[in-house]
């Protein structure tokens, strides 16, 4: 009994010495999972052009700053209700929620392979679809599946894609088509990519 009484204060002294925070990135073996929100970014300018590279500053789940190293191949992807869709560096925002997976590089550092944005409300939207309603010589306007209609800019760099087969006068109308829109990373209300596909009969 006197033991196991000694073996107890050893362990609430362990606690007391190292508390969470201090072995946020302590675990078995060099492979980590971490959570937490982004503080700060850091890309250079050839990063930011290669879209490749680059640190982070994120405060873990349980307080801890660390250092988030990412590798040239790197995947950035948001995780969506529905769907992943990949991202690129410059597409990080302070304030995200990710997790990273990757390689501990000390108890405050990493070096990771995948970020994942599990705040979608803090991911710049990169896409959108729905009915084409009118076309003007610098945006279009897309009525979408909630019954808003939106209007985009374009300018002579938009790719306009025709996916679809019909006859006559209405294979030649693009008014009323469905519209599948891809913006550009650095403006999110420019279309960079238009699809066009014939609607859905009810």
């Amino acid at each position: 009994m006197k033991f196991a009484r000694i073996s107890t204060s050893i362990l609430l002294a362990a606690t007391v010495l190292f508390p969470a925070s201090a072995l946020a990135l302590s675990g078995i073996g060099p492979r980590i999972d971490v959570e937490g929100s982004i503080l700060q970014i850091n890309l250079t300018e050839q990063q930011r052009f290669m879209q490749k590279g680059g640190e982070l500053v994120v405060q873990t789940t349980n307080g801890q700053k660390i250092q988030v190293i990412l590798m040239d191949n790197a995947k950035i992807i948001t995780e969506g209700r529905l769907s992943r869709k990949g991202a690129i560096p410059s597409d990080l925002r302070t304030g995200m929620n990710i997790r990273v997976r990757g390689l501990r590089l000390s108890e405050d550092s990493v070096k990771v392979s995948m970020v994942i944005i599990t705040n979608i409300e803090k991911n710049p939207a990169t896409s959108a679809n729905g009915i084409l309603t009118s076309i003007d010589d610098n945006s279009i306007s897309i009525l979408d599946q909630s019954g808003v209609t939106k209007t985009y800019s374009v300018d002579a760099g938009t790719e306009v894609k025709v996916e679809y087969n019909d006859l006559g006068r209405n294979g030649l109308n693009l008014i009323g088509k469905k519209a599948a829109i891809n913006f550009s990373r650095a403006n999110p209300t420019l279309v960079k990519v238009i699809r066009l596909s014939l609607p859905e009969k009810n």
